[in-house]
């Protein structure tokens, strides 16, 4: 209906709805398929909050598929855009997201991740990602 209306903010809505729903059924590449939509009309629209939490979406997503590397990916592209918006809440969730992507990925990582200087950065994390 927001599509026939003319309204793409209803309409990016609608698909993260669907998102929502597909993703809680466990149909998981549906999901990213609504998400992916969403991100499309949120960029067009030069909205970038709704970009952010898009990526968080997509980053949760790829996390329910074990695509770690994407996962941070999308998270790392949610942190780019709250340090432009200067929204602490939102860089916590992409940090979040980060963090889960790393210690789900493999034992090794955990304890690195632990390990490591407070100062290490989330690219070095994410290159370690690579290596295992």
């Amino acid at each position: 209906m927001a599509k026939e209306m003319g309204d793409q903010d209803g309409e990016g809505i609608a698909y993260t709805n669907l998102g929502d729903a597909y993703r809680s059924l466990g149909d998981v590449d549906k999901a990213v398929q609504y998400f992916t939509q969403h991100l499309s009309i949120a960029k067009k629209l030069g909205d970038r909050l709704e970009e952010a939490r898009v990526y968080h979406n997509l980053g949760i997503c790829h996390l329910d598929l074990s695509d770690h590397i994407k996962a941070v990916a999308y998270f790392e592209a949610q942190d780019a855009m709250a340090i432009d918006l200067k929204l602490g809440h939102v860089r916590a969730h992409a940090a979040l997201g980060m963090g889960v992507s790393v210690c789900s990925s493999a034992p090794k990582s955990r304890h690195s991740l632990i390990s490591a200087p407070r100062s290490s950065s989330w690219r070095a994390v994410r290159g370690s990602l690579k290596r295992s």
